[in-house]
């Protein structure tokens, strides 16, 4: 059974600013991992790449640079 999550408040705003193009300069990895949390799942792993899992899919990130 799909669970659909539902979206409010800052996690709201943190949604559109992963999608605005270009991508906001005021957006932070932080919290990026914070919202993935929220509503999948994250991992950072030793080489510094992040896990992140969302709905069934998981992808591997490199951390941007701060």
């Amino acid at each position: 059974m799909m669970m659909h999550a539902r979206i409010h408040g800052h996690d709201r705003t943190t949604l559109a600013l992963i999608f605005n193009h270009p991508t906001s300069e005021n957006l932070e990895w932080r919290e990026v991992v914070a919202f993935v949390d929220r509503i999948g799942t994250s991992e950072e792993k030793p080489d510094g790449n992040w896990r992140l899992s969302l709905g069934g899919r998981t992808r591997t990130f490199p951390q941007p640079p701060r």
